[in-house]
């Protein structure tokens, strides 16, 4: 079963601030938690037996830009153990346009999410 997985939502709970309209789960404000996601996130990824290629890799949440392009690169280096998208993958990331400057850009572009599907709220 797992070796017909081919697409992956990661769920990054984290945001700026709670908008009105929004009714996902996630937390505002509490950027000092970031550490301990990528933790759990690694021990969680861990419990798959095997790295998984895929042709999606959707992070939603939350918003996953809020991470800052730091954050970005170290979410993809959690990841890229487990969960590999080839070379011809659709990899997109929700993102608000205040996070989104040269530097988140250049991150993006390192970790191979495709300028084109970015999902700006």
């Amino acid at each position: 079963m797992k070796g017909d997985i081919r697409h992956a939502y990661v769920h990054v709970p984290f945001c700026r601030h709670r908008c009105g309209y929004c009714d996902f789960t996630l937390v505002a404000g509490r950027d000092d938690l970031f550490e301990t996601f990528y933790t759990a996130l690694g021990i969680e990824l861990k419990r798959l037996a095997q790295p998984i290629e895929l042709d999606t890799l959707y992070l939603g949440g939350g918003t996953p830009s809020h991470l800052g392009p730091e954050g970005i690169r170290y979410l993809f280096d959690v990841l890229h153990d487990v969960l590999r998208p080839t070379s011809a993958a659709e990899v997109t990331i929700e993102a608000n346009p205040v996070n989104v400057w040269e530097a988140a850009s250049e991150a993006f572009r390192r970790c191979r999410i495709n300028p084109e599907s970015l999902a700006l709220r």
